[in-house]
């Protein structure tokens, strides 16, 4: 990771780890191991939840997944369900605080589906993602205290790859493609989730030609940094290439 991008972390790297030092002394706090939630208080293990108990009286079958938020006060609960043929019925994500009280619920039927890999959760702002059935087409929506807006509408993008999002959570910044000229190309996509400003770099690579990963980081101040084969670009806030370099590690 480049220079900049450490020295601008530090000082939200160690706030980060000041507050998780607090909410371990006085606040509840939930912890994942496999498909087991475990809750403490204070310290103390007060519960735990089993995501994929079987139930009896369920026909099919239903596939539980969870994340944890970072700071462990927050998680959710993505639920597939399919018949018995094997068929996929229905999607639903619910997310929930430390104290298992549940904030936020979506659904889907069978037409869309609701992605487990693009939802997540950072500090009480949710993201939640879903596709069609080939997991094309996506459609992206935040829930920020208490109210949902969209920040990919469903035909803009083809796919959808990966994400991060700012340890502020205020910037976004997504690996997505969709059509440019005669095929399908690589695009680097961020949006301010307070203003709803947003902006494209279009990617010079064809990954798809040379195969490769794109890696992406976000600072608190929206720059973003995208690494491909050792090369890292460096774009401004607003999508400007600030400057590339290639790093040998």
């Amino acid at each position: 990771m480049s220079s900049i991008f450490n020295v601008l972390d530090i000082m939200p790297q160690a706030i980060i780890i000041s507050q998780m030092i607090f909410l371990f002394i006085f606040g509840n706090l939930v912890y994942q191991q496999g498909d087991t939630l475990i809750f403490e208080e204070q310290g103390n293990l007060v519960e735990k939840w089993v995501i994929n108990e079987s139930d009896d009286h369920v026909k099919g079958q239903v596939v539980r997944k969870a994340k944890i938020s970072y700071n462990h006060q927050m998680f959710l609960i993505y639920e597939e369900k399919h018949s018995e043929e094997g068929n996929l019925l229905s999607t639903k994500i619910t997310f929930y605080n430390a104290d298992k009280e549940e904030l936020w619920e979506e659904s889907r039927d069978s037409t869309r589906m609701l992605s487990y890999y693009l939802s997540n959760i950072c500090n009480k702002l949710f993201i939640i993602t879903d596709t069609d059935e080939r997991s094309k087409d996506p459609s992206v929506s935040v829930v920020q205290d208490g109210r949902k807006f969209q920040i990919v509408e469903q035909g803009s993008w083809r796919l959808i790859f990966d994400y991060k999002i700012s340890s502020n959570c205020k910037y976004i910044v997504m690996h997505c493609r969709k059509p440019y000229v005669s095929r399908l190309w690589d695009y680097i996509y961020s949006v301010n989730l307070e203003t709803r400003a947003d902006w494209e770099y279009l990617f010079p690579v064809c990954t798809t030609c040379k195969r490769g990963k794109i890696t992406l980081d976000i600072n608190d101040s929206g720059e973003v940094e995208v690494i491909y084969r050792k090369k890292h670009r460096i774009l401004s806030n607003e999508g400007k290439l600030v400057k590339s370099f290639i790093k040998v590690e």
